[in-house]
């Protein structure tokens, strides 16, 4: 197990969120032992590294992209890619890596957070409007986990009016499995 943290990094262009990368820090030498880049995402200025964890029962980071676009207009804004990466931090390399947007397409957006079950599923959450995106442990199979019924009436350029979640928690049952 490494013992590095995904953390946001601080670099010359500010952190990693608005930068697009990762970084690993190592609190037992208090310094950052890696920062992970992506052509296409870092230092691009559209592009966000939002949700950054740590899958307790594989140790998979899972590394959630998302447009910069929908959180400067407040969702009035949309448009852009969503993706979510699987990354082996011990051979320093991406498992699997899947568009989110080919599931949203672009209705709903600000997806910033996720967690992964005892099963292997990864969940994601959305801020406009409020949502929940299931993702199998292959990274094959993306369900709407939760969308608003009814869902809200969206006007392309207008703010919402209203945000929706604002993170994920595990909670493990008994024996301490997360399902």
């Amino acid at each position: 197990m490494p013992t590095g943290t995904p953390i946001p990094a601080k670099s010359s262009s500010g952190d990693s969120l608005w930068n697009g990368s990762v970084a690993i820090y190592d609190p037992y030498k208090d310094k950052m032992t890696q920062v992970i880049t992506y052509p296409g995402i870092t230092n691009t200025g559209t592009t966000h590294i939002g949700g950054v964890a740590r899958d307790p029962f594989t140790g998979l980071y899972t590394i959630l992209t998302d447009p910069a676009a929908a959180w400067a207009t407040e969702g009035a804004d949309l448009r852009g890619d969503h993706l979510l990466i699987k990354y082996i931090p011990l051979d320093h390399r991406t498992l699997w890596t899947v568009s989110l947007t080919t599931v949203t397409k672009e209705r709903y957006g600000g997806l910033q957070d996720v967690e992964t079950d005892g099963r292997g599923n990864t969940y994601v959450v959305g801020t406009f409007p409020g949502t929940v995106l299931r993702v199998d442990k292959h990274g094959r199979e993306i369900k709407e986990w939760y969308v608003p019924q009814p869902f809200p009436e969206i006007t392309q350029g207008v703010p919402f009016a209203k945000r929706g979640f604002g993170g994920l928690a595990a909670v493990p049952r008994d024996g301490g499995v997360v399902e």
